[in-house]
């Protein structure tokens, strides 16, 4: 189990749908839990302690809705009622007995799956909320940068220890879980490889490592293709490389892209969650849609091979980076708490 991953409880008895909904939100970077009937949930929501429960209405032993009301004597989870059921009176009940949104069988997976991230969403900042009204600490650090720290160890960089002097240096730091999508990571240096005399750097480790390394063997590309594993040099890596990429199917800011930035170094990312929040498209990096490992492919090959460009880029991205500075992010935020609290 990755302790990173969302936990969802899915209480369903169908058995032939339980198995086709878990491999899809599986996929869709969800630690998945699977309980069968109302005594076996109870019991899950206790020890596995999910952060969002989707809950079945027709179940055996005890049905969804005495489980939502168990629930509810104990926590506030976010719960998304099922039923093949599609009367008014259903919804009403459902929602009066604690749950918080309600979806009819057959839906489709990526209608659900939005439905659940809204819900994960909603339920942390009532949680950080919740948090500053009973005086705990809230952590800022993952939305913040110390830029002064950043620039004394500029010193260490050494660019001719990491690749050759006629090789661009791509790098990619993740936990190399589903969501970072390290396939398209390598698919989209493939394609600038072809074009481009490169060396890639995969920092980190995860999950999806092992199969990482044997696509890597699939592409031939193993004599170009660094897995270093976790690394306490990860600075002096992104400020020696020309490029960062960032494939996410999902990320919640784009630390890792903030932290490329810092050391002038552009990336090539996905659209996604708050990552537009930092990369400015045609400016710091290059933004496309997950999975469109072709465009990021070009844009990758468009900059790379652009030596005016590149070096306009990595100044944008410093100054891009400069923005979330410690120094002037950490104010904003106790103006925020501080109103939070009024």
């Amino acid at each position: 189990m990755n302790q990173n991953l969302p936990k969802v409880l899915v209480v369903e008895d169908e058995k032939s749908f339980v198995e086709a909904l878990k491999v899809g939100l599986d996929r869709e970077g969800f630690d998945v839990k699977v309980a069968e009937d109302g005594l076996m949930a109870l019991e899950l929501f206790r020890t596995f302690k999910p952060d969002l429960i989707l809950l079945d209405v027709m179940l055996p032993k005890i049905s969804g809705l005495d489980v939502c009301k168990e629930i509810r004597t104990e926590s506030k989870v976010p719960i998304i009622m099922v039923t093949a059921k599609g009367e008014e009176i259903d919804t009403v009940v459902g929602l009066e007995v604690g749950a918080d949104d309600y979806v009819t069988k057959p839906y489709r997976l990526r209608e659900v799956v939005a439905r659940m991230r809204s819900l994960l969403r909603r339920s942390n900042w009532s949680d950080e909320t919740e948090a500053i009204s009973e005086g705990r600490v809230i952590t800022v650090s993952d939305i913040q940068i110390d830029i002064d720290k950043y620039e004394t160890l500029r010193t260490t960089c050494s660019r001719d220890q990491l690749a050759k002097p006629n090789e661009r240096l791509v790098t990619h730091v993740s936990n190399f879980r589903p969501v970072k999508r390290v396939h398209d990571v390598l698919s989209v240096f493939a394609i600038l490889k072809k074009e481009v005399k490169s060396r890639l750097i995969m920092v980190g480790d995860g999950p999806e490592r092992s199969s990482a390394e044997e696509y890597t063997k699939e592409l031939g590309l193993t004599d170009v293709v660094d897995f270093v594993g976790k690394s306490n040099d990860v600075y002096r890596i992104l400020c020696s490389s020309d490029l960062f990429l960032l494939p996410s199917q999902r990320e919640s800011f784009g630390l890792a892209a903030l932290e490329a930035m810092a050391a002038r170094t552009p990336v090539i990312a996905t659209d996604e969650g708050g990552i537009p929040e930092v990369v400015e498209h045609q400016i710091s990096g290059y933004l496309s849609d997950y999975g469109d490992v072709e465009t990021m492919g070009a844009h990758a090959i468009k900059l790379l091979t652009n030596e005016a460009q590149l070096q306009h880029f990595k100044e944008a991205a410093f100054a891009r980076a400069k923005m979330f500075d410690i120094q002037k992010v950490i104010p904003l935020y106790i103006d925020i708490y501080n109103k939070a609290l009024r």
